[in-house]
This record gives C-alpha cells, sequence and structure tokens, in this order.
C-alpha cells in the first residue's frame, strides 16, 4: 500500500517514473552496484520486513510503556 500510494503521488506531481520497487535488499544492492543510474526511480519504502518490525517494536514498546527507541524495560 505504501508504494501504491508513493506511485499515485508521482503520477499526480509528474515526479520520477517508473517506480522501482524496494521490497529486497538484495534488489537493492544490485540497483546500486550495477544500474546507479535508476536510483531516482527506486521507491523510498522501507522494505515488508523493515516496516513489518517497526510496527511490532512500537506495538510492544506501547505495551510494556517505554518508548520505542529504548532497547529494554528495564533500567
Amino acid at each position: 500500500m505504501e508504494e501504491a500510494s508513493e506511485f499515485l503521488e508521482r503520477v499526480q506531481s509528474k515526479g520520477k517514473l517508473p517506480l522501482i520497487t524496494s521490497c529486497s535488499s538484495a534488489w537493492m544492492k544490485c540497483m546500486e552496484q550495477f544500474y546507479p543510474d535508476l536510483i531516482e526511480n527506486v521507491s523510498t519504502c522501507k522494505s515488508p520486513m523493515s516496516m513489518n518490525g517497526a510496527m511490532i517494536k512500537s506495538y510492544f514498546a506501547n505495551k510494556v510503556k517505554v518508548h520505542p527507541d529504548k532497547s529494554s524495560p528495564w533500567p
């Protein structure tokens, strides 16, 4: 959904197209090494795994009443 939103934003604002997915860190490494001229076309979204990790971190930090940036609820 994030990439779809970014795609619509780019279409409406006449941004850089085509939009290339950023879902895989291996794909991103390949892009950086072999296709650096296309980096502007890559989505700015995090990978689904990274987005899920951030969501889980925030959810459980809220459950134990600590700020998500803290590594542990214990001093």
